[in-house]
């Protein structure tokens, strides 16, 4: 008897922001044999059978959405259930004004079999209770704090704000997400609830509080031996605010981000049952806050979205399982479904910039809560720590740094990377967000890298002279999912020595996704020499967003260069235009240049010269006051010998 296996995949297809149901939208599917079948779905619930083993890649395409491509691999008699969360084309949040010890937590709650919003579901956080409204959105407002860390206790620990939130409604099991952390902010959530009886608890973890000393070497491994090529003693040139000049400037090495991701849920450590895919800049907005606190300063979340985004690009690179990229847990990065607002925009902020060995790479960002040498008691994984006031774990392929911020704070972590907590004492004391990653990462090597870069420039005209203005045209590509508003273009002119800029006419720019050409002006110096000058263009992260390119205060991110491109001429002395004529005085001489018809008078009136200029001609005059005429435009000339 000849048994056929059929292998199952069912998709649910969501809006990214409320997890409602999706019911008009495409599906392309490429077979592992390379045909290609179009599905065409009116429900948010799409079942994909298949008797063929192997690869497959799908596409989902629906109108407001942004389309995201992923792929999974069929084995014999394989069920698997998908959540397919497309984020729309165009989010706009309105602000919300809250007090310093206030947290807003807004919700949508969803019926799991149909994803349809869900009316008059009671929602609990404490004494405080609110019902979902007929979309299936709740509001509810509290008092909280920001976690803090406890100075009194020789080992790592962390005072925090945690709370159990209660879903509620006749005909549906009961849902209970406990231990959440709540912190100062805007919170938003996204929960499903099943119809039946009974309840369903689900433990709420963080990765800085909830990560144990073990799930670290789980997470990260022993030793991490990949060394970047960047120079470290430029590095930190750049880092400790030393001039630096164009020849110093180190353009970041280009990594175009994965445009998905495919996240292990329902885990048990690193085994997990189901999948969410997603786009990687609504994976990192979702998740920065399960990783870092969402109320600290945006500089630290904004180093930390760099961490985190590498994190998991380098995990869509190297995925640990055929149908997932990365768990959702302690074990790896932990993800959960909701976020603040707080991190949303720190990764929307720096979308598609991540952390590098090389260029076209990503580097396995590593990270951990409490990076200082000092070790406590049961906390430090690091088997090599650098002492108090340092971070690094040489014997597992990180030099020591200087970290003096963390000083008398106990190990908690391998000592790795990024210390979470060290970026927000940092941004405490005024540092920005790139230079808490070439802090954390220029001991390997490893520098930021950016999504965007040029692909082609032009300037009109290129033959100009003392004084004169041209334009420049730059293509830039950006793989970032979101536009970059805080990028300037700026330019110079080098001749191998010597360099000329023109701040006044550097941009500020709006990068978007893709390829653009954006313009700005140059003007020449009156005394600049005559010759031909490279055009050098650069564009650079407006870091203390001052509308200005300060080195080193900004982020350089690209240069490209035209050789000998721009060339000056000589003006000649008293030059003056007449249409498509020029002329000068040389002397008793008056010498004409170009083509076109020219008449010569005495201040009488007389005519002395008429002709027809083509090219170059001389003529000699008497000293005295003359009246030149050509193409209805009158000059007033002196000659004086």
């Amino acid at each position: 008897m000849l048994f056929i296996t059929i292998s199952l995949i069912t998709f649910k297809v969501k809006d990214a922001w409320t997890f409602f149901g999706i019911n008009d939208y495409i599906v392309i599917v490429k077979t592992p044999s390379g045909s290609t079948i179009n599905y065409n779905s009116n429900t948010p619930i799409f079942k994909f059978q298949t008797q063929e083993k192997g690869k497959y890649e799908f596409e989902f395409i629906a109108n407001g959405y942004e389309p995201l491509k992923t792929y999974f691999i069929v084995s014999e008699n394989s069920n698997l259930d998908v959540d397919i969360l497309l984020s729309r084309s165009n989010t706009n949040l309105s602000d919300i004004h809250l007090m310093p010890d206030e947290v807003l937590i807004e919700g949508y709650v969803s019926d799991n079999s149909n994803l349809k919003p869900l009316s008059k579901v009671k929602v609990k956080i404490g004494n405080l209770e609110t019902f979902t409204n007929k979309d299936g959105f709740f509001s509810i407002k509290m008092l909280t704090f920001s976690p803090y860390e406890d100075e009194n206790s020789k080992e790592y620990k962390v005072i925090s704000d945690r709370k159990d939130i209660y879903f509620s409604k006749p005909g549906y099991k009961d849902y209970v997400l406990k231990n959440v952390l709540i912190v100062p902010g805007r919170k938003i959530m996204r929960i499903s609830l099943e119809k039946g009886q009974g309840s369903i608890i689900s433990e709420y973890k963080h990765g800085l509080i909830d990560r144990k000393p073990d799930e670290y070497l789980i997470k990260d491994g022993f030793n991490s031996t990949e060394n970047g090529i960047y120079p470290k003693e430029k590095l930190e040139k750049i880092k400790n605010n030393n001039t630096i000049n164009e020849t110093d400037v180190i353009p970041l090495p280009f990594f175009d981000p994965p445009g998905s991701i495919r996240v292990g849920t329902n885990c048990s450590c690193t085994s997990c049952s189901s999948v969410s895919v997603m786009s990687l800049e609504d994976y990192v907005g979702k998740g920065l806050d399960d990783e870092w606190i969402a109320s600290w300063n945006a500089q630290s979340l904004r180093a930390g979205s760099l961490a985190y985004r590498a994190y998991g690009s380098w995990h869509v690179l190297n995925p640990i399982s055929n149908n997932y990229d990365i768990c959702s847990t302690t074990c790896c990065q932990v993800w959960n479904p909701d976020q603040y607002t707080s991190t949303m925009n720190a990764a929307i902020y720096t979308s598609g910039f991540a952390i590098s060995p090389s260029a076209n790479n990503v580097a396995r960002a590593e990270y951990s809560a409490e990076n200082n040498g000092l070790v406590g008691q049961l906390s430090c994984v690091n088997s090599c720590p650098c002492g108090d006031g340092k971070a690094g774990s040489p014997c597992a392929g990180w030099p020591c740094i200087n970290d003096n911020v963390c000083s008398g704070h106990a190990c908690f972590g391998h000592g790795r990377g990024m210390c979470q907590w060290g970026t927000k004492r940092w941004g405490d004391n005024g540092k920005f967000w790139d230079w808490m990653a070439i802090h954390y990462y220029s001991s390997k090597n490893w520098h930021i890298s950016t999504p965007m870069g040029f692909t082609n420039l032009s300037a009109n005209p290129t033959n100009i002279q003392p004084g004169q203005t041209f334009t420049i045209y730059a293509s830039i590509y950006s793989g970032a999912q979101y536009s970059h508003n805080q990028i300037m273009l700026g330019a110079s002119l080098y001749d191998g020595a010597n360099w000329i800029s023109d701040p006044a006419h550097d941009v500020k720019i709006n990068v978007t996704p893709g390829t653009a050409t954006y313009t700005r002006q140059f003007t020449t110096p009156n005394n600049i020499t005559a010759k031909c000058y490279d055009l050098v263009v650069m564009i650079w992260f407006d870091i203390d967003e001052n509308n200005k390119i300060n080195s080193p205060a900004d982020l350089p991110i690209d240069k490209i260069t035209k050789t000998n491109y721009i060339c000056v001429s000589a003006v000649k002395q008293n030059e003056i235009s007449i249409g498509k004529i020029k002329f000068h005085i040389e002397k008793s001489k008056l010498i004409f240049e170009g083509e076109g018809k020219i008449n010569l008078y005495s201040v009488d009136g007389k005519l002395i010269i008429s002709d027809q200029i083509k090219g170059k001609r001389a003529y000699n005059l008497k000293s005295g006051v003359y009246i030149l005429k050509s193409e209805g435009i009158t000059k007033i000339i002196s000659v004086l010998h």
